[in-house]
């Protein structure tokens, strides 16, 4: 891949300040992929994203080691364009089937979201796990890019330092909610803004860009499983975009399903209980600062 990503100066907006941007930069490769070569759509798109984004961080320390392997710089930005935007078509694609009214709903969500957030963010600095600088620049966000950017650099933080905050009250249940939050008001506030394609365009842009993110990401399992094949850990730091819970693993080839190009259910694709995040924000900071001091 030759594509490259120009990184903004603060590194608070850093993750996924511009997802649209990312979609539309990637916009070549996907129309360049023959329809023969495109891959059902067999599992959560957000979910695939999410854990490629993860891996990322955690194979930034080998990329130099990686790169020796290939007369290309390793292009693990590459990867992280394409994740943000297979999680922007996912969330197009959601959106496409959405009232106008959904974006409300969404908003005080993601509010929510952000003060359980800059709550657990303040312990951490108070723990020496956060800079305070991190969680001052949070506080500036205004309007929707504000909220989302806020929710999308928490949320690296959380699991750049996960290690010291798993288990801690905070779960990565809620680190997915804050990336599927956030990338919802993305696309909803996008679609108003610049229109909404019609759906057989969003089912189709929704596939390609499955299909490169999945490319890619094999690409970099290969390459993790050579590099570390000795000491064994390679699905720990690059899993399977197929794994799920209790270990199975769904297989590339499976045939796409009626629901995998359907019309999404909405409540299906977003957290359960809402209210648990904002419960969460509401426990008394002595109590979340004798947990993660235990």
């Amino acid at each position: 891949m030759t594509t490259t990503r120009k990184r903004p100066k603060n590194h608070v907006t850093q993750p996924n300040a511009d997802q649209r941007a990312a979609f539309e930069t990637t916009r070549l490769q996907r129309d360049a992929l023959a329809e023969e070569n495109l891959l059902p759509v067999n599992v959560d798109v957000h979910t695939a994203a999410s854990i490629a984004i993860a891996a990322i961080s955690r194979v930034r320390p080998l990329a130099a080691a990686l790169g020796r392997r290939s007369a290309t710089p390793y292009a693990l930005d590459d990867l992280l364009l394409l994740a943000e935007a297979a999680d922007y078509a996912n969330a197009l694609w959601l959106t496409a089937y959405e009232s106008p009214d959904e974006l409300g709903p969404l908003v005080a969500e993601a509010q929510g979201l952000r003060t359980l957030a800059v709550a657990m963010l303040r312990v951490g600095v108070a723990a020496g796990i956060t800079q305070a600088s991190f969680v001052e620049a949070l506080r500036g966000g205004t309007g929707y890019g504000g909220l989302t950017s806020d929710l999308f650099a928490a949320e690296n933080e959380f699991r750049a330092n996960w290690s010291r905050y798993e288990g801690k009250l905070l779960t990565t249940a809620d680190l997915d909610s804050m990336r599927r939050v956030a990338t919802m008001v993305n696309a909803r506030v996008s679609s108003r803004r610049f229109g909404t394609p019609r759906r057989v365009q969003i089912v189709e842009d929704r596939r390609r860009a499955f299909t490169l993110l999945v490319r890619a990401y094999e690409e970099l399992r290969r390459d993790v499983t050579w590099l570390r094949w000795h000491e064994a850990d390679a699905d720990r730091i690059a899993p399977s975009l197929w794994t799920r819970a209790g270990g199975g693993r769904r297989p590339v080839t499976e045939a796409p399903t009626a629901s995998s190009e359907a019309a999404p259910s909405i409540a299906a694709t977003r957290p359960t209980d809402p209210s648990a995040s904002a419960a969460l924000a509401a426990i008394a900071p002595q109590t979340i600062e004798a947990a993660l001091a235990g």
